[in-house]
């Protein structure tokens, strides 16, 4: 490109090379293969001898004889650093920002050279949409149920190059959608919007993630905070599966990070590449959950208990109780067990409401070593379940012994969500659930 800029007449050879740049789309395939293949090149050898050339025709000597010259190039420099200082602050103001915030939108803009170009890579692709729509379809968000949902569905983007990180909202004020930066990723989530408004209450409001993988998290968190967010489903591909091995690498990473920073309860959804097809027009989902008591646990039967609303969802809980767990109220009382007073609380809860219908079912399994826990998981995980539900962390582990959690090979996951994740059948999801618990300092 640089030879048929300079035989037809350019300036300067760049300008052939600058103008492929601009016309080559970026993200994959062609934006990303190409960024991986000359992006050292070009940011560790190209550009320093591009400057190198640039500056090898400054002549210092000459520049400090003509003083006026340079303080004009000075003065021009001032002017035009301060004018897009105050566009900026006064485009920030107008959008009802803070002026801090428009200083330092302006200041940014202001340094952002060659430097700020960029290609994007997809981190999250479509293989976990199916397991997520099911997951919210089985939430029952109807008017009847009075429950009503505004999900915020964020397709991350890892960020590469030295271009400032962004959080892209598709939908305005006025509640309409801009394509700009979409894809197919949004318009999976966009179209269960559209077919779930005929009689569902929820809204969709789609947005992108343009940020560096090892701070990612952040606009995820600030997000939460800034809408008051519940809840976070996060997926997660099962591993030795189908899933883009890319974007499995990625997840693996950004999940521990945002157990720990998310200032919500957090989901993480272990889904596979291959999707459940539907048989017969009337839709089933098989959800079972698996209840050892404890935070975790109680937050799973709080998002089952929405389930259980919906004519489609056939709902199993299975208590497991230790030989040694107190199974009474004198027994709770002589313990003074508090979590075991909220647990039975939270499965009276579910059982109350739903006392005469069918498609929930509670039930209890004493267990008293490791070997009968490694069985009936074993034989859960080989049932016919859409999707299993298990809190992270447990309170009533003691039958595990502490050696079974030195050999997790995923300690984001718990101890349980690492063999379910390992022993699930081929079209099961699992959904590992961490509750956020506020501490006082």
């Amino acid at each position: 490109m640089g030879l048929l800029s300079d035989m037809s007449g350019s300036a300067t050879m760049a300008d052939g090379a600058a103008i492929t740049g601009l016309a080559i789309p970026d993200g994959p395939p062609l934006g990303t293969a190409l960024l991986e293949r000359v992006d050292v090149v070009a940011s560790e050898l190209l550009f320093p001898i591009f400057f190198m050339d640039g500056g090898y025709y400054i002549d210092l000597v000459a520049a400090k004889q003509q003083l006026n010259a340079s303080l004009w190039l000075g003065l021009l420099v001032l002017v035009t650093f301060i004018a897009r200082l105050v566009a900026n602050v006064a485009a920030a103001l107008y959008c009802e920002m803070s002026l801090k915030d428009g200083l330092l939108l302006g200041f940014i803009m202001n340094f952002r050279g060659m430097g700020g170009m960029l290609f994007l890579m997809r981190l999250v692709t479509s293989q976990p949409v199916q397991a997520l729509v099911e997951f919210l379809e089985s939430l029952s968000f109807t008017l009847e149920t009075n429950n009503a949902a505004c999900i915020y569905s964020v397709h991350l983007v890892e960020k590469q190059g030295r271009a400032a990180s962004s959080l892209i909202c598709h939908r305005n004020e006025k509640g309409q959608i801009s394509t700009v930066q979409m894809d197919h990723v949004h318009n999976y989530f966009l179209n269960f919007d559209q077919q779930a408004k005929r009689n569902a209450a929820i809204n969709v409001i789609p947005f992108t993630s343009v940020a560096p993988l090892n701070s990612m998290h952040h606009d995820i968190c600030s997000l939460v905070l800034k809408k008051n967010i519940s809840l976070v489903i996060v997926p997660y591909p099962k591993k030795n599966s189908i899933a883009d091995l890319e974007a499995s690498t990625a997840t693996y990473n950004l999940v521990p990070l945002v157990l720990e920073n998310a200032p919500c309860s957090v989901g993480i959804m272990v889904y596979h590449g291959t999707t459940r097809i539907m048989e017969g027009s009337h839709w089933q989902y098989h959800v079972c959950v698996l209840f050892w008591g404890g935070p975790d646990d109680r937050e799973s039967i709080a998002i089952a208990s929405r389930m259980a609303c919906h004519p489609g969802v056939l709902l199993s809980v299975i208590r497991f109780l230790t030989s040694e767990s107190p199974t009474d109220e004198k027994d709770v009382a002589a313990n003074d067990d508090d979590n075991k007073v909220l647990d039975d609380k939270m499965i009276a809860q579910l059982e109350v409401p739903n006392a005469g219908n069918n498609r929930v079912t509670v039930s209890e399994v004493i267990v008293s070593n490791v070997n009968q826990v490694i069985s009936m998981i074993e034989a859960i995980a080989d049932d016919k379940y859409d999707l299993l539900i298990v809190g992270r962390r447990q309170e009533n582990l003691s039958v595990l012994g502490d050696g079974l959690a030195k050999w997790t090979e995923t300690p984001e996951l718990g101890v349980l969500g690492d063999m379910l994740s390992t022993d699930i059948s081929g079209k099961t999801h699992l959904l590992i659930v961490q509750q956020h618990i506020v501490t006082l300092k």
